[in-house]
């Protein structure tokens, strides 16, 4: 067996730390500098709306006011391949909503504790685009 000279493996984990070390903010900031992207982050009301994503992989996460103890999720996205997911988290970070973030869907969350909530929107080699909103309930 061939042994790997040290500088090779020192530059290669270099460039792993490196790239691990980019945050989800810069992911963020990669999405909007691609993408036509806005998201509107109101209290008892968000919108999440990116058009024509191509390889997206990224977990983003928003912190959200709710007054209210549930919330209504409405999605109208179009996915061409890969996967996107929603989960929510109230106050007291328990899971109140999760599900793929689907062509057309309602729904609305469990019960939970009103406050400062979570959305996670985690997108997996997504092409498509995705328009979804959280609402006081």
């Amino acid at each position: 067996m061939k042994k790997l000279p040290l500088s090779l493996i020192g530059l290669t984990l270099m460039v792993g730390l490196v790239f691990s070390a980019c945050s989800d903010d810069d992911n963020i900031l990669n999405l909007q500098d691609q993408y036509q992207f806005q998201v509107t982050n109101n209290p008892d009301d968000f919108q999440f709306v990116v058009t024509d994503l191509q390889n997206a992989t990224v977990t983003v996460p928003y912190d959200w006011t709710n007054s209210g103890t549930r919330a209504t999720i409405g999605h109208s996205s179009t996915v061409d391949s890969g996967t996107a997911t929603i989960d929510v988290y109230d106050d007291l970070d328990s899971l109140v909503y999760s599900n793929d973030l689907l062509a057309t869907s309602n729904g609305q969350s469990s019960v939970g504790v009103a406050g400062s909530w979570r959305i996670v929107v985690t997108l997996a080699d997504f092409y498509g685009s995705l328009d979804f909103t959280v609402q006081m309930q």
